[in-house]
């Protein structure tokens, strides 16, 4: 590995992640720094000539790709713990949620466009993040280790797996599994960077999810969004273009 990769993140000593930019230079020395991913020592350079980063102090040459992996799931933790929310955003189709015991699903197929909407996180889920635990299924056979594990008290609420993507994205096996996923593909250190300045991980070309359900909504949400957007579109408001359940909505609202 080259003697001039510029690392971003360090623990100290008490195994907390830092980012070489907090560190004020008349404080360089009151704490120890180690590698997230080797152990082995660092120390911050903190010149004018050069960017600010961290250097292994013994010339020890860790993996790019594996200090790049072992810091993107420490600094998700970090986000975790350290602010009062955890956003992500996401693109969803909303299926009425009446659909499942609709006698008229199969003819109308009631849904409303997709939408992009942010949740917090840290409002359903209010247990520490957990890294590279292992998960056993029922079976008792089926084992998985998410990058990050992120948790809630609450038994009905589904865990959800944060992965990160450095060459490799998530197997099929894991996709396939039902639980909710989360992909960030990093690649550089600038993608650390990136990360750790995110207000909010939003879907992209970099960030899946897997395994989300849809955002449902009510016959009267669709009935409410449809006609919005015939008058947005000038289309005339016609009566028989909804389904019946919304028909019946109309009715009840003009009292007949």
């Amino acid at each position: 590995m080259a003697k001039d990769v510029k690392y971003p993140f360090a623990f100290d000593e008490n195994n907390q992640l830092v980012f070489v930019e907090d560190i004020e230079r008349e404080k360089r020395h009151d704490h120890t720094y180690h590698c997230p991913c080797c152990g082995h020592p660092m120390l911050p350079r903190l010149g004018d000539s050069n960017a600010k980063h961290f250097y292994h102090s013994d010339n020890h040459k860790c993996s790019v790709e594996s200090y790049i992996h072992a810091a993107a799931k420490r600094i998700i933790a970090r986000k975790f713990n350290e602010n009062d929310s955890f956003y992500i955003g996401l693109n969803s189709d909303r299926p009425c949620k009446d659909k499942d015991h609709c006698p008229e699903e199969d003819t109308w197929n009631c849904s409303v466009s997709s939408v992009f909407a942010r949740y917090d996180l840290k409002r359903h889920y209010d247990l520490p993040p957990e890294i590279e635990v292992d998960i056993v299924e029922p079976d008792g056979e089926t084992h998985y280790r998410p990058d990050v594990l992120l948790r809630s008290s609450n038994p009905k609420r589904r865990d959800i797996f944060i992965e990160i993507n450095y060459k490799h994205r998530s197997d099929s096996r894991k996709l396939e599994s039902g639980h909710q996923i989360i992909e960030i593909k990093v690649r550089e250190m600038a993608d650390l960077l990136r990360l750790a300045e995110m207000e909010s991980i939003d879907e992209s070309k970099d960030i899946r999810f897997i395994g989300f359900k849809p955002l449902g909504v009510t016959p009267s949400q669709i009935m409410k969004e449809q006609k919005e957007d015939h008058e947005l579109n000038d289309h005339p408001y016609r009566y028989y273009d909804y389904p019946p359940c919304i028909r019946r909505i109309i009715r009840n609202r003009k009292g007949q």
